[in-house]
């Protein structure tokens, strides 16, 4: 089975270690799938911004002094940082100087902005200095998670992150924020991560899928922090002597909750996908309102295991023989191309030449890419069902029903439903059940799939 990463938010409760590399992975639940962001765990450089400079060098570091009280930092430029506080204090990072300080309040204005709830209730705020594309990969994430499972209330109030946000392993409110994260290295780097200890979080309304969260952040202090784990798999936060502090003041969240993909048996609301044929978007819920079943393949053009399935079958046999046999009144297919054979966003022209290995022509085949990641419209409408690790395999098989009635999740690979693909198919499109022959062949058939691995 080839594999694919979802392009998604970060979420630390679940941060995985390898080597010197921070793996953290937001798949942690059935329902919110996961980008696998792999960081080099080497922190970041100090302050920058020399004196009357906008990106001079910063100041020198600060002598320490003999009562574990560190020098003065560096004087800041005009925008810049000022330098490292001295050496000589205890673990935690130096003073810079306040004429440079980086307050992200002041200069951070998110360009994208999401809201996200997991099973478990958790509350996960993403905000993107600007969204990562694959021409521009690279942007700060400021990351706040609300914890009701680690004791916060989830209502309104003002809360001090030194009482209840200064543990990453036992925090009920986490601010995190990573600095020129970037998505398209693989694994992907960041210059720092930071950690906030201190400062006042004041919620005046929770919201849910109706109506936002409204918050406002005030004195936050956010310091350089390089994770490691301890006994008991439990998180060890160092904060570097002469690490990077940045500050979060008065800024302000008013943002929708995502609304979760649909899971298998739940209803499924409207979304769009591009044919390449007609180079229209056309609305699914309309597709289905004049058939019995909509089959979804996903495949990228990079995917030798899609190939197999599309030319030799797979287990519910040739998609398109099948297709051709039911007739569009019972069954239409779309194959739904995320990522061309560079794993790139795909362009029409490439999905016509793609589609042309396997029918006479596009009608059936659709681009879902928005820019910075694939299947986004699909994914988000459809659980794909991911490993723990945020993978999932390609090709996908996804079936909803048809009809008049609203548009239901019947089929999902790896959902762990115990009907096969072939039955749901069958069962939608008034069909007779396989034979006991064909049933045996079908479970003994895997579509011809790679092994798992990284892409």
């Amino acid at each position: 089975m080839a594999s694919i990463k979802l392009c998604m938010p970060i979420n630390l409760a679940i941060l995985i270690f390898s080597g010197v590399f921070l793996l953290a992975c937001e798949q942690d639940d059935a329902r919110n799938q996961g980008t696998i962001i792999i960081v080099d765990e080497t922190a970041g450089s100090g302050g920058a911004g020399g004196i009357d400079t906008i990106d001079g060098v910063g100041g020198d570091n600060g002598t320490g002094g003999a009562d574990m009280v560190g020098g003065a930092g560096g004087t800041g430029g005009m925008t810049g940082m000022g330098g490292a506080g001295g050496s000589a204090m205890p673990p935690g990072p130096g003073t810079g100087a306040n004429d440079g300080f980086d307050c992200v309040g002041a200069d951070f204005s998110p360009g994208a902005e999401r809201l996200q709830q997991t099973d478990e209730g958790v509350l996960l705020y993403l905000g993107y200095k600007r969204e990562p594309t694959n021409d521009n990969p690279t942007t700060d994430v400021l990351l706040i998670e609300l914890h009701p499972e680690r004791g916060f209330p989830m209502q309104p109030g003002t809360y001090d992150l030194a009482e209840i946000g200064s543990d990453i392993n036992t925090c009920q409110i986490c601010v995190v924020q990573f600095h020129n994260l970037n998505f398209a290295a693989r694994p992907a780097t960041r210059d720092r991560l930071l950690f906030a200890t201190s400062g006042q979080v004041e919620i005046t309304a929770i919201g849910d899928l109706e109506s936002p969260l409204r918050a406002r952040l005030t004195g936050i202090e956010l310091n350089e922090v390089n994770l490691s784990r301890g006994a008991n798999e439990q998180l060890v936060a160092d904060f570097p002597e002469g690490g990077a502090v940045t500050c979060l003041d008065d800024y302000g969240i008013e943002v929708m909750r995502d609304i979760p993909p649909a899971m298998v048996g739940e209803p499924v609301r409207d979304f769009m996908l591009q044919n390449c044929q007609t180079e229209e978007f056309v609305s699914i819920e309309e597709i289905a309102r004049n058939t019995g079943a909509v089959w979804f393949i996903g495949t990228a053009g990079w995917c030798g295991a899609c190939r197999n399935m599309l030319l030799n079958g797979g287990p519910a046999g040739r998609p398109f023989d099948v297709m051709n046999e039911m007739g569009p009144e019972r069954l239409r297919l779309l194959v739904v191309l995320g990522e061309n054979q560079s794993h790139q966003q795909s362009t029409l022209r490439y999905c016509r030449q793609y589609a042309s290995s396997y029918a006479d022509d596009a009608s059936h085949f659709y681009l879902d890419h928005n820019g910075s990641r694939a299947f986004a419209a699909l994914f988000g409408s459809l659980n794909v069902y991911t490993a723990a690790d945020g993978r999932f395999g390609l090709p996908w098989n996804g079936v909803v029903s048809g009809g008049e009635n609203p548009m239901v999740y019947r089929y999902s690979d790896r959902s762990g439903q115990p009907e096969t693909l072939s039955q749901i198919l069958n069962e939608l499109t008034g069909q007779a059940e396989m034979a006991s022959g064909d049933m045996a062949d079908e479970m003994s058939n895997d579509g011809g799939e790679d092994q798992p691995g990284m892409p």
